[in-house]
């Protein structure tokens, strides 16, 4: 596989990171930017460096890159079994408008090397419904004997949703017992979006609730909020995390999507208001999107404005006012106007004699 973009960033991929290849940040910052009709000329060029520029340009454009799509195709047919990971790196930045890519996308998938597999996974998924006729392929991704490609592929399984991959959700519930954590996560992550379908997946969630891995817990309650907005259930769960330690940015991100309905957590935000800033800052987050509820929040807030560290007054600031609502304006007495002057009575005519 031809990949002077893709070797770069490997550990990168695995740990799922959506920015660009350390070897685009490299480019020369001296050359001019391309416009989108001339680095599809340029990426067919000689030079790799040319190629690479072009990518770049395209990947920085986004969807607006779309007219590259036809060519990435062509390129991709052309070369098969040689695969440039430059060229999917671009599909992924265009995303729902890269649908004609879906077919040579499916024999990408076939590729020997998991690079390739892994951004194909992320492009379907990107790509979103259009992207029906790969969940087949997506589904037997799922047992990859690369983890990072398993984990992908029920990301994107996940983004695709029960309407258009109804059928994934038994497999998605199976990979929820996945050897590698971050498999078991992102399967969790997907069941949660499956609506109806995904309740199917709540015996196994409420186990998963229970297990000691506290990232596990925190998505499951997170899924299983998707599912029931329950928060009778899951409030608990997640304010055993927060007394437990460890990371405490996830339940408390959780605690932030509940919005109101995570009021009976407000105790145990404001103890987090004491701890380090990046929990401050969460904490803070969450008890915004409770809004009036964590009225008694806002002394403990108070006291984060004065804090040294710029986030976390911001942090503070941003929640007392979506807690106590902006500010209304002052009522300024309106100036009377002056009385007009009456005119003086006309003389009434007296009777000739």
């Amino acid at each position: 596989m031809r990949r002077p973009l893709f070797i770069t960033v490997l550990v990168a991929w695995a740990l799922g990171s959506p920015g660009l290849p350390v070897a685009w940040c490299q480019a020369p910052p001296q050359q001019p930017a391309m416009t989108v009709e001339e680095a599809i000329q340029a990426l067919q060029a000689p030079l790799a460096k040319t190629r690479d520029a072009a990518a770049i340009a395209l990947y920085e454009a986004g969807p607006q890159a779309s007219p590259a799509v036809p060519v990435i195709i062509d390129i991709l047919n052309r070369e098969w079994p040689e695969v440039r990971g430059d060229l999917l790196f671009v599909l992924l930045a265009i995303g729902p408008d890269a649908r004609e890519a879906v077919p040579v996308l499916m024999k990408v998938a076939g590729s020997a090397d998991f690079h390739a597999r892994y951004l194909t996974a992320r492009v379907l998924g990107a790509i979103g419904p259009p992207a029906r006729p790969a969940v087949p392929l997506l589904v037997t991704m799922l047992n990859d004997q690369v983890a990072s490609v398993r984990r992908r592929a029920a990301e994107a399984l996940g983004n695709l949703g029960p309407d258009v991959a109804p059928d994934a959700i038994r497999p998605l519930i199976h990979s929820m017992q996945d050897g590698v954590h971050a498999v078991r996560v992102e399967a969790i992550l997907a069941v949660g979006k499956f609506g109806e379908l995904g309740k199917a997946a709540l015996p196994r969630l409420q186990q998963v609730a229970t297990t000691p891995e506290s990232s596990e817990r925190a998505q499951a309650a997170r899924a299983i909020w998707m599912l029931t907005q329950d928060a009778n259930f899951v409030l608990p769960i997640l304010t055993q995390l927060l007394n437990d330690g460890g990371l405490e940015w996830e339940p408390l991100e959780v605690i932030a999507e509940m919005g109101p309905a995570a009021q009976g957590a407000v105790p145990h935000l404001i103890r987090a208001l004491d701890k380090d800033e990046s929990v401050q800052i969460f904490a803070a987050a969450a008890l915004g999107k409770i809004g009036p509820g964590a009225a008694s929040a806002v002394p403990a807030l108070r006291t984060l404005l004065d804090h040294p560290e710029q986030e976390v007054r911001d942090a503070a600031q941003q929640a007392i006012a979506a807690i106590e609502g902006p500010a209304q304006p002052q009522e300024t007495a309106q100036p009377q106007e002056p009385a007009q002057p009456q005119e003086p009575a006309q003389p009434q005519e007296t009777a000739q004699p």
